[in-house]
């Protein structure tokens, strides 16, 4: 899913972030905080958001994005503010208006990204939802309804194991006779993700998870034949997870390969003493890739 993103401010190290780190999850284009420039390029690039990336602002660079408020009201789209309490909470003061979303610093620019991308996604499905015809929209009806199944939709779009509903989660969702094979992802890297499906996307079934434990808690409930998991992750790092795995007899059998940016020869030799089916390093090449899923799975006999 494209986003579009109109950012205006004085904050030149968060807009320079969104068109070098950020460019893989949105486009970017930039304003003078000029009226007529704002709304020139609010028509003409017609974002999914304004982003005012602030700066210690002044009253007449507040005033000029919140003459802004009207317009973006009229085309919904969503006003947010980045910067830090003094910030966002002298642009309410002044203004009077609260914006769509705050992110209020100090925050990583991971999760800076992410609560944007999320929010954005959200929003986007919800309006595509609320303007199908009620016979396409999920069964069953009412907001709640509509919110779940956006959820679940959000997060296979973010890179995420969406977790069915309860009530349509069968006991053990085991691969059909003769169906794709299933391979899960697990990395803390949405580019990662979106470039391994783009490789495997027409091959095989596909689940993917940002940390270690939304993987671990989609196996629960999934059966897969095969995870690419990434070494380095915060929080719970590939070998943990891998550990996890090789307690429970349900997911100890299944072949992990790691996919690792690491050259530091002792950390190889850490993750192979692990006894992983294989390793490869990122940036992963797609055809050895490709190559060494087939290897694993056929000596699975899978």
């Amino acid at each position: 899913m494209e986003l579009r993103t109109l950012l205006v401010g004085k904050n030149k190290g968060i807009i320079s972030d969104f068109f070098l780190v950020m460019n893989d999850s949105f486009e970017s284009m930039t304003s003078s905080m000029r009226p007529q420039d704002l709304e020139a390029h609010v028509k003409y690039f017609q974002p999914q958001a304004v982003v005012y990336c602030m700066d210690m602002e002044n009253r007449e660079d507040i005033n000029a994005v919140s003459g802004l408020c009207e317009l973006l009201k009229k085309e919904g789209i969503p006003l947010v503010t980045i910067g830090d309490a003094e910030d966002c909470d002298g642009f309410v003061k002044m203004s009077g208006k609260s914006p769509d979303l705050e992110l209020k610093k100090p925050l990583t620019l991971q999760v800076m990204r992410e609560r944007l991308e999320n929010y954005l996604m959200k929003r986007a499905l919800l309006e595509k939802k609320a303007g199908m015809p009620q016979e396409k929209r999920s069964l069953g009806s009412g907001a709640d309804n509509l919110l779940q199944e956006v959820e679940r939709e959000m997060a296979a779009l973010r890179g995420e194991a969406a977790v069915p509903a309860p009530a349509q989660m069968p006991e053990k969702a085991l691969q059909e006779p003769g169906g794709k094979r299933r391979i899960m992802i697990i990395d803390d890297s949405t580019s990662m993700l979106r470039a391994i499906k783009s490789y495997l996307g027409d091959r095989y079934e596909l689940a993917t998870a940002i940390s270690g434990k939304i993987g671990l808690k989609y196996l629960q409930k999934r059966s897969v034949d095969l995870i690419l998991l990434d070494y380095e992750m915060p929080e719970m790092d590939g070998p943990q997870v891998y550990q996890k795995l090789q307690e429970s007899p349900e997911t100890a059998r299944i072949p992990v390969i790691f996919l690792t940016g690491i050259n530091d020869t002792s950390k190889i030799q850490k993750a192979l003493s692990l006894k992983p089916k294989g390793y490869l390093l990122k940036p992963v090449d797609r055809e050895a890739l490709l190559s060494k899923i087939e290897e694993v799975l056929n000596e699975q006999g899978l």
